[in-house]
């Protein structure tokens, strides 16, 4: 009885999911989603079991061996993974572990690209896939791809312009989890329909041959499907690969391509040419005059070319024809293309006169010697009242103007354009100067250039200051661009010399002042100091101080000196005025109490007090020179110049 209370205690463990023994068992992995065919790996914790044995169950099936871990590639999506502690035979169980339900994802299939191979250079396919949510690619840039629209983008450029179809992959890729798939489809991109040719050496904008030359085709001529002529004048010729010239005229050749992707058209215009057909020149009389230009024209066609061959000049394809020397000339006129080129002379005579000669411009006032080649014509002004001429050339002009000189002699007429133009306004300023003065003139017309016909006397610069130098008289000029003038004479007066007299007057006493120079004038500044007879220069002393003297001409020109007034007394005699050893003088002590000798440079050389009424010094040790003999007083002072030899 006690057996079988047994056996039904261990059944009650065995279906219970609870822990038996107070045991426990946990399982765990370190993902519990995978990819399908990757393994999984699962770990049991357990706790207090001796000699645990292991059993790995998969969905409730036994799937594992005796082993804490446990490591299975097999598992399916929801598949539930378990882990049963048990004894050594497994009848008892100790544990049952917690479940794990696995995701299991399987790998991604891209299915298949549907759609066009094929597509056109700059055009667009569609391609689809059954699947959804890839992504579109293409292996490189011959072709391009967006949300399954494929657009050609390169093709093969070849020697002689051929262009061949190129190749691109395009990749649909579908991703998730467990990896990628990639679905492909080979696309061939085919070149646009290209047209195209060319001949040698165009003339832009239309290619020009001659009847019977060959122009060779290149560029791929050779590759279009079709190549001809529209109205017969030039024909290709596919066997020689050149376009022959038939007959003249203006001729279309075109090219037509065809390919896969449409039809392409080009056309090149050319000009079938033969020599130039050439006719007579055309001139208004086969005599010209010399100096007159006559126009020569032609209706040929083709480049033309003048040329003389002895008197004439040919301005370039324009015939201009100028007349140079009488005579007789020939007139070559040539007309050339690219096919050859064609000649026409003609004779013409040349007759006088020849080409007036003379300046170009005339100052008013002025007169030019006109002169021509040849002799015993006439000579004539448009206006006589601006400039005249009289038959021997002589030209005067008269007022600014433009006029024109004729020269005419046997019907013909030569004609010279002479600007006449007017005189620079008169120049202002001062005339007259001193020695060494300046003055400033002015000319207000118009730019020019200043000169001096004497720089002796006087110079002038760039603006008109005017410097004296000597005594005399010069022109002053000035020069407009025209080469016309006006001037001014100016004269340069002498200074008067220096004024003779002394340099000191004594209060209430006069001197007379003179010059060398006659005529002048005196006059001084201060009249409480000095006052000078202005005709005799007779200078009496009124104050004490310095005071200027000026003497001046009648041409304005002067001279200055400085005049001392002071109080001189009236009992003082100094002698020997120059002296050699001794020199004396007689004073009054009451005035005058002593003395001092004073050199040039301001040292005292001799002091002494003046005691009695005659006093001697002895100077012939002093160097020679000047010195100045200064007496002093209570209430005087006064200064003699000493000369000592």
């Amino acid at each position: 009885m006690r057996i079988f209370m047994n056996r039904l205690i261990w059944i009650f463990f065995v279906l219970s999911p609870v822990i038996l023994f107070g045991q426990a068992v946990h399982i765990s992995t370190s993902r519990d989603t995978i990819c399908s065919g990757t393994p999984a790996t699962f770990t049991s914790i357990i706790s207090s079991i001796s000699n645990p044995h292991f059993k790995w169950r998969i969905n409730s099936t036994h799937a594992g061996t005796d082993n804490p871990v446990f490591t299975s590639s097999l598992l399916t999506n929801s598949d539930t993974v378990s882990c049963i502690v048990t004894n050594l035979t497994g009848d008892t169980v100790f544990a049952i572990s917690n479940y794990l339900v696995m995701t299991v994802d399987s790998m991604p299939d891209a299915g298949e690209i549907e759609g066009l191979d094929i597509v056109c250079q700059y055009s667009s396919i569609t391609l689809t896939d059954i699947v959804t949510g890839g992504v579109w690619s293409a292996e490189n840039t011959n072709a391009t791809v967006s949300g399954g629209i494929v657009t050609g983008m390169r093709v093969i450029s070849g020697f002689d312009y051929l262009v061949w179809p190129s190749y691109d992959t395009i990749f649909y890729t579908v991703t998730n989890s467990c990896g990628s798939s990639k679905a492909t489809k080979l696309i061939e991109i085919h070149p646009l329909p290209w047209a195209s040719f060319f001949l040698g050496t165009p003339v832009d904008p239309i290619y020009e041959l001659c009847v019977g030359q060959d122009v060779m085709i290149d560029g791929g001529a050779g590759y279009t499907h079709l190549l001809y002529s529209k109205y017969g004048h030039a024909v290709p010729d596919f066997f020689n690969n050149n376009v022959h010239g038939v007959s003249a005229g203006s001729e279309t050749l075109v090219a037509v391509d065809t390919n896969y992707c449409g039809v392409d058209t080009f056309r090149i215009n050319i000009k079938v040419n033969t020599v130039p057909e050439i006719f007579p020149i055309l001139l208004p009389s086969n005599e010209i005059c010399a100096g007159e230009p006559v126009t020569l024209s032609d209706s040929s066609k083709g480049v033309l070319n003048w040329f003389s061959t002895k008197n004439g000049k040919i301005v370039g394809w324009t015939g201009l024809l100028t007349g140079l020397l009488p005579g007789l000339d020939t007139i070559t006129l040539r007309s050339s293309n690219q096919c050859g080129a064609t000649y026409a002379d003609t004779v013409i005579t040349i007759l006088p006169p020849g080409l007036i000669t003379t300046s170009d411009s005339l100052c008013a006032g002025a007169t030019i010697q006109l002169y021509d080649l040849y002799s015993g014509g006439t000579w004539s002004s448009v206006n006589n009242a601006k400039a005249s001429v009289d038959q021997e050339g002589h030209l005067f002009s008269t007022s600014a103007d433009t006029i024109t000189i004729r020269y005419s002699l046997g019907g013909c007429t030569v004609s010279k354009t002479v600007s006449l133009h007017a005189l620079p306004a008169p120049i202002s300023g001062y005339s007259a100067l001193c020695t060494n003065g300046s003055t400033i003139l002015a000319e207000a017309t118009r730019p020019g250039k200043w000169s001096s016909s004497d720089e002796t006397v006087a110079i002038v610069d760039t603006t008109g200051h005017v410097y004296s130098i000597n005594a005399g008289t010069a022109n002053i000029i000035f020069t407009d661009k025209y080469g016309c003038i006006s001037n001014i004479e100016v004269t340069v007066n002498p200074l008067p010399p220096a004024i003779i007299g002394i340099s000191d007057v004594c209060v209430e006493h006069g001197m007379y002042l003179s010059d060398n120079a006659s005529g002048g004038k005196w006059t001084n500044r201060d009249s409480t100091i000095v006052r000078i007879d202005s005709l005799s220069g007779y200078v009496t002393g009124i104050g004490i101080g310095r005071d200027l003297i000026t003497y001046t001409l009648p041409t304005g020109c002067y001279t200055e000196a400085y005049i001392k007034s002071d109080y001189c007394p009236q009992d003082l005699d100094i002698y020997p005025n120059p002296v050699n050893s001794i020199l004396t003088f007689q004073s009054d002590t009451i005035i005058y109490n002593e003395f001092r000798l004073i050199n040039i440079t301001g040292q005292v050389v001799i002091h002494q007090p003046i005691k009695e009424s005659f006093t001697k010094i002895d100077v012939h040790l002093l160097p020679y020179g000047i010195y100045y003999l200064e007496f002093l007083g209570p209430k005087n002072k006064y200064v003699k110049k000493i000369k000592k030899e």
